[in-house]
């Protein structure tokens, strides 16, 4: 059985934001855990929607959640935040697999993990627009 497409939609950002974000310790795509290592970025499906369904069309929009964490530094953290909205901008569709990308908000805040110490973790949601074949899910239409 063939992958659903959201998967490679979620590998096809992980990439781009991969080349976009140099120096990333951890980049995962749904962490069992907290961090090990720092910086980290990792991203979080937080599920879909169905925006409109053809008969052999599925346009939907995925909730996605970038959540980085950097060793107690509140402006890495902002500056790690602004090259990943800086590649969404120049990049929307993601290597054309997105109809759109489109930022949401952003939160940070001070974090205790484990006996590690303090880190500064933000969160930023962006929600991406794609499209599918109803019959083929696996595919991009």
């Amino acid at each position: 059985m063939a992958e659903p497409y959201s998967l490679a939609l979620l590998d096809a950002l992980k990439t781009m934001l991969q080349a976009a974000v140099p120096g990333i310790a951890e980049f995962e795509i749904m962490p069992a855990g907290d961090p090990a290592k720092f910086p980290s970025l990792h991203i979080i499906d937080r599920g879909e929607n169905v925006i409109r369904q053809y008969p052999d069309l599925v346009e939907a929009s995925m909730a996605v959640l970038l959540r980085g964490h950097v060793q107690n530094n509140w402006k890495s953290a902002r500056q790690m935040d602004a090259d990943l909205c800086a590649a969404l901008a120049s990049d929307p569709q993601i290597g054309g697999r997105a109809v759109d990308a489109t930022l949401g908000g952003l939160d940070i805040e001070t974090v205790q993990i484990d006996s590690r110490g303090r880190t500064t973790a933000f969160q930023r949601l962006i929600n991406i627009r794609y499209t599918y074949r109803a019959t083929s899910p696996d595919k991009n239409f």
